[in-house]
């Protein structure tokens, strides 16, 4: 009797003390999921790992998740932490998550829609040309799959005045159907002799005015443009961005995709991509904020086009998008992954417009030709009375 009672015993306190840790645990990653959530709406810059938590939101979601279902099966009313955090987090992790949609992509464009493409095109196919002259071509193809209006190209890398050259803007534009551009490169940054390495703004209406805003020009992205384009007899602003890029070497990228921490490489590794997301943070801060300042100057309706490099719920994102449409969010489904490595969960790339307008459709063009995905939205000048 005494030995039974002495294992009763034992196992009641097993029991307290699991549930005692598997609670603590709860409210750790409970807490870590509100931080990934609004960390980005403050400037953070001495906390600035906080930040690093909106790369985890998807995964801290699914852990609460894991907690409600697992106090459902040992103590129910312990649920509740997880799901009130969840039901607080709403509105952040729609930024992150949409329910999938089944519609799907009209091609076809209807009257008074505009369509606007988004995409990081990787040098439009120049770093292997002549290992794959296929990747310009196969770029070229997708475009004309979706005929955007307006197209804003990151990492492009193409020639404004040697006509030999292997991407002559004037050749690519005629083959888009795009007529009217604007490049923003500068020139320490050429990508060869004959090619530049920029942002360019395409447009099938009239570009009235361009302009190239430059920042510290120590940063490897140190600019980001826009374009006045006449449309329907109004003028709208469209910006193309592309922030800091965090310049992960492949051996930072094959640690991601694969991390284990059995090499003595492993650790110096980690301290690496830890130092190179903190400095491209850094510069986040710094370019959004002037970015925004930008959009608030702007006396014509805006779109912003770009590759962040950041994800959503992050200060850059907060800072860009603010009174602003994410077309994701508005119309997409899915997490929409944009940038085809290290994470299927980094959705990088974004098209924001004006709530003058409203968003019809949503793609990400699942396709790899770059590594980053295009995204496409198809919006139209909301007619609707603002209150």
């Amino acid at each position: 009797m005494i030995a039974a009672a002495e294992i009763f015993m034992v196992s009641v306190l097993f029991k307290s003390f699991f549930r005692k840790l598997l609670l603590l645990l709860n409210i750790a990653v409970a807490a870590l999921l509100i931080l990934a959530c609004y960390a980005g709406h403050f400037n953070l810059e001495a906390y600035w790992y906080i930040g690093m938590l909106t790369l985890a939101t998807v995964y801290l979601a699914i852990f609460n998740l894991a907690f409600i279902l697992i106090w459902l099966f040992i103590r129910k009313l312990y649920a509740l932490l997880s799901l009130l955090v969840l039901f607080s987090c709403i509105d952040p992790l729609g930024n992150v998550f949409k329910w999938p949609q089944v519609t799907e992509f009209n091609l076809e464009k209807e009257k008074n829609q505009l369509r606007i493409m988004s995409w990081n095109v990787e040098l439009f196919g120049l770093y292997n040309y002549k290992e794959n002259s296929g990747f310009r071509d196969d770029a070229i193809a997708l475009i004309q799959k979706y005929d955007p209006d307006i197209a804003c190209f990151q990492e492009m890398a193409c020639a404004d005045s040697f006509k030999n050259a292997i991407n002559y803007l004037p050749d690519i534009s005629s083959k888009i159907n795009l007529p009217h551009w604007h490049y923003a490169y500068k020139k320490k940054f050429n990508f060869d002799k004959k090619h530049h390495f920029g942002n360019i703004i395409y447009s099938k209406y009239p570009i009235v005015r361009k302009k190239i805003i430059e920042g510290n020009p120590r940063n490897y992205n140190s600019i980001f443009q826009y374009a006045d384009i006449l449309y329907n007899g109004d003028t709208i602003r469209v910006f193309n961005v592309h922030l800091q890029t965090i310049r992960l070497s492949q051996d930072n990228k094959h640690y991601l995709e694969n991390p284990t921490f059995d090499d003595p490489g492993d650790l110096e590794n980690s301290k690496t991509v830890v130092k190179k997301l903190k400095k491209a943070f850094d510069k986040h801060r710094e370019q959004a904020d002037r970015i925004r300042k930008e959009i608030e100057n702007s006396p014509y309706p805006v779109i912003v086009c770009g590759d962040f490099n950041d994800v959503p719920n992050s200060y850059a994102y907060n800072k860009i998008s603010k009174g602003l449409q994410d077309a994701f969010t508005e119309k997409g489904s899915g997490i929409s992954r944009t940038f085809s490595g290290i994470s299927p969960t980094l959705r990088i790339d974004y098209i924001f417009t004006d709530q003058r307008f409203r968003t019809l459709q949503y793609q990400r063009e699942e396709k790899k030709v770059s590594d980053h995905f295009p995204v496409v939205t198809d919006v139209q000048p909301n007619t609707e009375e603002t209150p």
